[in-house]
């Protein structure tokens, strides 16, 4: 009796085994390629892996084996355009494209649709000034603009809760040749404008560089200086909150809310560290980065190109989870897919 039951899961085991294979010999192969900007910074790690592993179960779902390829360009621009150079060379049929600069990267996405395959703009869009074959096949991003604007409402909210008028609020803005900064600018004065705040109050650091947290060390303390009275602040990342923080901490403006001397911060990206600040009150609203929405919705277009189905070519914008002093740890605890939590302890990338 036992040598039948040990025969019968033998012969389940192997046909098993038969039908697995058969499955993934029908798979159609297919190659596509990621070129990150780069990868010095844990959310960049989160793009490139959410990435692959989103294309590749999206391609399983529709029948696909796909051979995926990723590169870094490592911030350097000429290395970007050669790198997607490379893809091609590899016939991938979709090119998906963190770009480190939104004008620059036209000529490649121009390159690539005169090549007959698809460009999928991830976590950027495009320029504005881009026309025909520069237009990408899909665009895929974080909708930057209500990133600031939900983070500068639940700051100002907080305020508004505490009794306290914004003064002098220093405006951290991100680097000037990126699209995303530009769109945080625009949230960051929606809220203000709808809370009746104007634009005399905010004191603007309008450069710090390619979001270098050095450059924005240094600017935040001259804005400190320039404005010793001020009691907010907007910070385009939690990418340079550890400028921004020392800068703070040098001029004894470093506080918790529970301090009178406290400065409400507003920042977008929730990193970890980003994250932490908020649940311990140093900061007192942001918006996170929906890198897992973003790599599926990516993912969903690349296929839909490829299958011949509609893609829009209007930009996907996906909507980050919003958090504030009083609710970030509960809020945390229930919302599904935050980098900055699959990521905590990678931070030191």
């Amino acid at each position: 009796m036992r040598t039948v039951r040990y025969l019968s899961v033998v012969v389940a085991a192997l046909w098993l085994g038969t039908a697995v294979l058969a499955r993934a010999a029908d798979l159609k192969p297919i190659k596509m390629g990621l070129s990150m900007n780069q990868l010095d910074s844990v959310v960049f790690h989160a793009f490139a892996d959410y990435a692959k592993e989103a294309t590749l179960a999206e391609g399983k779902k529709r029948g696909f084996d796909v051979q995926w390829t990723m590169v870094s360009a490592n911030g350097d621009v000429t290395k970007q355009a050669n790198d997607i150079k490379d893809l091609l060379s590899k016939d991938v049929a979709v090119v998906i494209a963190a770009s480190i600069d939104s004008k620059t990267i036209l000529s490649s996405v121009a390159e690539v649709r005169k090549a007959k395959k698809y460009f999928v703009m991830y976590t950027k869009e495009a320029h504005n000034s881009a026309t025909g074959l520069q237009i990408p096949s899909a665009t895929v991003n974080m909708d930057s603009e209500f990133q600031a604007y939900g983070a500068t409402v639940e700051m100002l909210k907080i305020m508004k809760k505490d009794g306290v008028t914004p003064k002098e609020c220093i405006d951290v803005h991100g680097d000037i040749g990126d699209e995303n900064a530009h769109n945080r600018e625009r949230g960051f004065r929606k809220a203000l404008a709808e809370f009746g705040i104007p634009n005399g109050v905010v004191a603007q650091v309008v450069e710090t560089g390619h979001w270098e947290p050095e450059v924005a060390l240094q600017n935040t303390a001259a804005a400190l200086q320039a404005h010793p009275d001020t009691n907010c602040m907007y910070v385009s990342s939690d990418w340079l909150m550890s400028g921004v923080q020392t800068a703070m901490e040098n001029a004894g403006k470093w506080n918790k809310r529970s301090d009178p001397k406290h400065v409400y911060l507003a920042g977008t990206d929730m990193y970890p560290s980003g994250i932490k600040y908020t649940i311990d009150r140093y900061m007192d609203g942001n918006v996170d980065v929906p890198a897992w929405q973003m790599a599926v919705k990516a993912a969903e277009a690349a296929f839909d190109l490829v299958q011949g189905k509609q893609v829009s070519q209007k930009p996907y914008l996906e909507k980050g989870t919003v958090i504030n002093s009083d609710n970030a740890a509960q809020v945390v605890k229930a919302a599904p897919h935050l980098w900055g939590v699959d990521y905590e302890k990678k931070e030191g990338m």
